[in-house]
């Protein structure tokens, strides 16, 4: 297997949260990044812990090859593509470099502002998806798309995959990080018991492939 972009981590890494536990950060929050400036003027306060330290941390763990996979991403404006991106942000000023495999809305004007926005470091992988009669918003990606994506992640080389979401990008994710002998991490924002009722019925009406 080999890195997307032709460089290979130079040793096997911890995972991606080592940088908040070896930095004295609490939990994820190493990786946060200094908060947008509109939040400053606003008066919010900025606690410690919250500004990331690139020196210190590309110190810490080599650079990383992390794949992130999200059901959801811009143009969809929510919370959740907003933390990919201070994710993927502050991971690629870090030195790491950084996949995210999220849908195509059919927008590529608007798509191609957003998956370019940090360099070379980071890359966007849109797969085939369709549209959600009761969620016009969102996308589910088809079966053929994650077949496709399954074979062509799995001949490149991870460190550690994160998945955001838990309806077909965590099912795709986490069958990928077992096939690699990878680390994987879930990030949850919603109701714990919300959120379980939805994934159970999403698992039995869209199985993945």
């Amino acid at each position: 297997m080999h890195s997307p972009y032709g460089v290979r981590a130079s040793d096997r890494c911890e995972p991606i949260l080592a940088l908040a536990e070896q930095s004295g950060m609490p939990d994820a929050t190493a990786l946060t990044g200094p908060p947008d400036r509109h939040l400053e003027r606003r008066g919010f306060g900025v606690p410690p812990w919250a500004v990331a330290k690139p020196s210190c941390c590309r110190h810490i763990v080599p650079a990383m090859d992390i794949l992130l996979v999200s059901d959801v991403y811009f143009p969809r404006v929510n919370g959740v593509s907003t933390s990919i991106r201070v994710f993927a942000r502050n991971l690629v000023r870090l030195g790491h470099r950084v996949t995210l495999v999220a849908p195509d809305y059919g927008e590529p004007d608007a798509q191609r502002e957003r998956d370019s926005e940090f360099g070379a470091g980071f890359r966007v992988l849109r797969l085939p998806a369709s549209r959600i009669f009761f969620d016009p918003e969102d996308r589910l990606f088809t079966a053929a798309g994650l077949q496709d994506a399954f074979a062509r992640l799995a001949a490149l080389h991870w460190d550690v995959v994160h998945v955001h979401t838990p309806f077909r990008a965590h099912r795709l994710a986490v069958r990928l990080a077992r096939a690699l002998g990878v680390p994987v991490l879930a990030k949850a924002r919603t109701r714990n018991g919300c959120m379980r009722k939805w994934h159970n019925w999403a698992c039995r009406s869209f199985p993945p492939w």
